[in-house]
């Protein structure tokens, strides 16, 4: 009887999950996402979902994973952005995001010959006011966005980048300081 109740704890377990992750991924990746959907409606179908949300300015056909987004007053999200929040993703207020852009949180240590990804690690991302996050960069895990920075279209943002900078390269360095 132990054993039983025991497998029917892990079948209730894998249900519940399956069934968050399902009802996470209808609202927000089917509804959320969709052209037909309002501005408003987006909104509130991502306040739902548990995350932070200020603006009204979130182009549809973006993809987030996880709930921990807050997004400031002003704050635009084009078409065609990938936004991992496993981790804390805060983003200030007016700042762009460039169609394409992802944001990531989450990662793999370096594993093993026979398995090279490895166990998973989180890591949040801070992108400051006012900035501008050019087309299809992208932000690693543990990225802190100063304030005022531009960061080129293209670009692969890891670490720190200083405020009121423009930012470009694979990685991204500072090309020059912005008034």
């Amino acid at each position: 009887m132990a054993k039983l109740n025991r497998l029917f704890q892990k079948i209730k377990k894998n249900f519940v999950g399956i069934y968050r992750r399902l009802k996470h991924d209808l609202l927000v990746n089917m509804i959320g996402r969709s052209f037909l959907t309002t501005r408003s409606v987006r909104k509130l179908v991502y306040r739902l979902a548990g995350m932070q949300i200020k603006t009204n300015e979130i182009r549809p056909n973006c993809t987030i994973i996880g709930n921990q987004l807050t997004l400031q007053k002003g704050v635009l999200i084009n078409y065609n952005v990938f936004i991992d929040c496993k981790e804390l993703v805060k983003i200030g207020e007016r700042t762009f995001i460039a169609f394409g852009v992802h944001i990531c949180t989450s990662t793999h240590k370096i594993g093993h010959s026979e398995k090279r990804a490895g166990d998973a690690t989180n890591n949040p991302v801070w992108i400051g006011k006012g900035c501008w996050i050019g087309a299809n960069a992208t932000i690693l895990p543990g990225s802190h966005i100063g304030d005022g920075c531009v960061i080129a279209a293209g670009s692969l943002v890891k670490g720190k980048c200083l405020p009121n900078h423009l930012y470009a390269g694979v990685p991204a360095k500072p090309i020059k300081k912005l008034p």
